[in-house]
């Protein structure tokens, strides 16, 4: 699909993340004085086990939260190309250009736990760093009350 982007600001957006709604507006300002944009400090939430966990990711955004300027398509296809490894969001931060990291507000979680195909990520597999929710609070403190009912109730209903 990168052959068909048009316009010189992207957003990576997982369909199986959340994301706050200003998300696309306060990623598209911190675009707009570098190549490379993202929330470092990921937070991982598993909704089926209701564990959750901060990376320490400092010097780099997970693929959810990346934003990036189209001329890096090009390094980017290469990154896809490499087999070594699924996880070209490492690759891509690796490039030396104008990057631009912050953590001083959360407009993504990371999901995991969710019905379908387990993903590869670390998240997917949670162990002892993860810290216990019982009462689902850190979710609520994450994505807020509305927002986090939708996940409880799919829990309760036995979708999860």
């Amino acid at each position: 699909c990168l052959s068909r982007v048009r316009y010189n600001k992207i957003l990576v957006i997982e369909d199986d993340d959340w994301y706050h709604p200003t998300y696309i507006e306060r990623m598209m300002q911190r675009l707009s004085d570098c190549d490379l944009a993202g929330q470092n400090y990921t937070i991982y939430y598993n909704v089926a086990k209701q564990l959750w966990r901060q990376n320490q990711n400092e010097d780099r955004a997970s693929f959810c939260e990346t934003a990036f300027r189209s001329k890096l398509i090009p390094s980017l296809e290469k990154a896809c190309a490499l087999r070594k490894s699924a996880f070209v969001d490492s690759r891509l931060w690796k490039l030396n250009v104008r990057k631009r990291l912050f953590s001083d507000e959360k407009l993504c979680v990371g999901l995991k736990g969710m019905p379908g195909r387990t993903g590869i990520g670390v998240g997917h597999r949670p162990g002892h760093s993860y810290k216990s929710d019982p009462k689902w609070h850190k979710l609520i403190d994450l994505i807020g009350q509305e927002d986090a009912n939708y996940y409880i109730n799919l829990k309760k209903e036995g979708k999860i």
